[in-house]
């Protein structure tokens, strides 16, 4: 998939999948932003296993390196790539802000990340979700760029708004 339906794959999941109720004040709403955020980062973080993906242009080394050992869509393309971000992250946040936010923010990155891997399931190369166990699963309905991908990616993002805008309940 494209880096754009898999930051709209993620901040679709990431509206279904809020776990907090409907923002009353600012800081609840920087928390649904925190959120978005994180969940649009771990959209994007699978593919850090790729120098020339946007977020492997971002970081120097790690992308060249994970490409030699794992190759794109190998290791970070998996259930392990998924515990892993959200382990890191939620390193990270705990030791800035706390446990309790770091929960969240790791639930954040994890249901980006996710989102990402189920939108690869479906292109014609599938991911090696059960690394470094087996093969490639998938379920090849959609081809990296095609029509196909970006009619999907359209129904995703109103699915995942509808879903998070009913399931969040009433704004006050």
């Amino acid at each position: 998939m494209t880096y754009q339906s898999h930051l709209v794959w993620a901040l679709a999941a990431s509206a279904a999948l809020y776990p907090l109720p409907a923002p009353r004040n600012i800081e609840e709403g920087m928390v649904l932003a925190a959120w978005f955020a994180l969940g649009a980062l771990g959209g994007l973080l699978p593919d850090i296993d790729h120098p020339h993906s946007r977020i492997g242009r971002l970081i120097p080394v790690l992308p060249t390196i994970l490409f030699k050992t794992t190759g794109h869509r190998g290791a970070t393309h998996s259930i392990f790539g998924v515990l892993m971000s959200g382990a890191l992250i939620y390193g990270v946040i705990w030791a800035v802000a706390g446990s309790a936010w770091a929960v969240l923010g790791a639930q954040a990155v994890m249901v980006g990340y996710g989102a990402h891997l189920a939108g690869d399931f479906i292109t014609n190369r599938g991911v090696p979700l059960l690394w470094p166990l087996g093969g490639r699963m998938g379920l090849p309905i959609t081809k990296t760029g095609s029509a196909a991908e970006r009619g999907m990616t359209a129904f995703i993002a109103f699915s995942g708004v509808l879903v998070g805008v009913f399931s969040m309940g009433p704004l006050r």
